[in-house]
């Protein structure tokens, strides 16, 4: 395998020591609060610890470090003359961070990287090649092929209400990195329990001066933490309690129904069952029509979210049925029935490999 060190970082300090984003660039207000101790020390164990990202060929597998590689990144970037604005921890990972009680499974390391301009081929091609070039290759001459091994998916949203891009690094576990390359977005997030944002370029800027994560924090800087929610406090309250809460669930694609009743499965609870469900409901089958493309959908969320935790994905499926039955009865019969067989005959071929995980076998 090859490693990334704290070794090969750059040496020209100067490119990045001066953080676009500071304390002062922030309204502390009902949306934003700073990282105690015990969160902070989460953080830090989670962007300074080994992901392997692996190929889909014979290339081997690469062992990154969060934090290096965002650094590495950012220098990458501007050498290409591109500046990454501010970078955040998004996502399950962010909200890993900040769980009470410590112990939250999340899937992805997601990081929201803001940049000027994504919408141009010019720059999308100099973002693919920053990542390349901040990625540990053993040999540089197959950095052009690297967007092509080491993606798990790359995808670029440009419309009148978003404009981001989407590079998934792989790794064989699902734990995948994730970088959200964003001009704008009009929504950053589904739930009130994953619409935290760390920002992490006070950070990343210290640790490259000073090349390691020191055990005294007191000598940090403030890590300040944002809730696109609208109000953090009630947000932290939600992850706190496993409550489930969304605004206006019409406007996600697929209503956030998958991603709703994955959180059932893992344990948390809605706020106002009836009426989200009966939205999710109808979204999803706006954005997902027939039949055939609904199958594709549910097959790609559970075989890319669940890994072999077969109780929890069967979990899952038997909340989709029940969601499916009871709140989409303004559909078509026959629609409402192929989406149910769908999942019945998923639940039904999860449930011999769900009793020998159990050891019932």
């Amino acid at each position: 395998m090859n490693n990334i060190t704290r070794n090969s970082l750059y040496t020209d300090k100067s490119s990045i020591s001066k953080s676009l984003l500071s304390l002062k660039h922030i309204d502390f207000d009902c949306n934003s609060s700073i990282l105690n101790l015990s969160q902070t020390k989460r953080l830090f164990s989670l962007i300074d610890s080994p992901i392997l990202i692996s190929s889909e060929t014979s290339l081997p597998t690469l062992t990154v470090i969060s934090s290096i590689f965002l650094i590495r990144l950012k220098t990458e970037a501007q050498q290409q003359g591109l500046d990454l604005n501010d970078i955040r921890l998004s996502g399950g990972a962010a909200s890993f961070v900040l769980d009470p009680a410590g112990n939250l499974a999340f899937r992805d390391l997601d990081f929201l990287i803001s940049v000027d301009d994504v919408t141009s081929e010019s720059n999308w091609s100099k973002i693919k090649q920053a990542v390349c070039a901040a990625l540990p290759l053993s040999n540089p001459e197959n950095q052009h092929l690297c967007t092509e091994v080491y993606t798990d998916k790359m995808i670029r949203i440009i419309n009148e209400h978003d404009r981001w891009g989407l590079i998934s690094l792989r790794n064989s576990d699902g734990r995948n990195l994730e970088l959200k390359f964003v001009e704008h977005m009009k929504r950053q997030y589904q739930f009130s329990v994953d619409s935290f944002q760390i920002l992490l370029d006070p950070l990343l800027n210290l640790f490259y001066l000073t090349r390691k994560f020191h055990s005294n924090l007191i000598n940090f800087p403030p890590i300040i933490v944002l809730s696109s929610y609208g109000n953090f406090s009630e947000a932290l309250q939600h992850l706190h309690h496993r409550l489930i809460d969304v605004k206006a669930p019409e406007e996600l694609r697929g209503g956030g129904l998958l991603k709703y009743c994955d959180l059932i499965a893992r344990g948390f609870r809605p706020t106002n069952q009836t009426q989200i469900q009966r939205y999710m409901c109808s979204r999803f089958f706006i954005d997902f029509r027939d039949s055939s493309t609904q199958e594709q959908v549910l097959f790609k969320y559970v075989t890319s979210h669940f890994g072999i935790d077969y109780d929890v994905r069967y979990r899952f499926l038997r909340c989709l049925y029940d969601v499916i039955s009871t709140d989409s009865v303004w559909l078509s019969g026959f629609e409402r029935l192929c989406f149910l067989r769908t999942i019945s005959t998923m639940s039904s071929s999860i449930m011999p490999l769900k009793l020998s995980s159990n050891g019932s076998y």
